[in-house]
């Protein structure tokens, strides 16, 4: 996301949060609906669905026992590398899905040239600083 982002801030437990310019948006709604034309979900993937995580926690209500896992750093996890294996799973052409993993992805950490996905605000509507996070720095 090289200047795609309007401004990041860190929370208080030290994650970067990176707030997504308009450009970055549309480049983002191009990428979303090529992926939508190319690739299908299952029956059991329910994000953006109506009703969402709830929807798929009442296809569960008959089970006795739960759990809840949360993938520690896992916006960090997803590196270019496996964004673009991903996009050429699907059947994007090799150029357009590094291109693609590169522009969706933020340098985190600059002494180790480390790029994964950002965690960010989706919310078009302008970033509030809150006294809980620090405040956000410039691109």
């Amino acid at each position: 996301m090289l200047g795609t982002y309007n401004h990041k801030f860190v929370l208080a437990k030290g994650q970067q949060v990176f707030v997504p310019s308009a450009s970055c948006r549309q480049a983002g709604a191009v990428v979303h609906a090529e992926v939508r034309r190319r690739w299908r979900k299952p029956h059991y993937f329910y994000h953006l669905r109506p009703g969402g995580h709830v929807a798929a926690l009442k296809t569960h209500l008959h089970n006795r026992c739960f759990a809840a896992l949360d993938i520690h750093h896992f916006f960090d996890s997803v590196t270019r590398t496996k964004i673009h294996r991903a996009l050429c799973d699907i059947g994007i052409e090799h150029r357009r899905a590094w291109e693609i993993a590169q522009e969706s992805t933020v340098e985190k950490h600059r002494q180790h040239r480390d790029f994964s996905l950002p965690y960010g605000s989706s919310n078009p509507r302008p970033w509030h600083p809150s006294p809980s996070i620090a405040a956000p720095s410039a691109v």
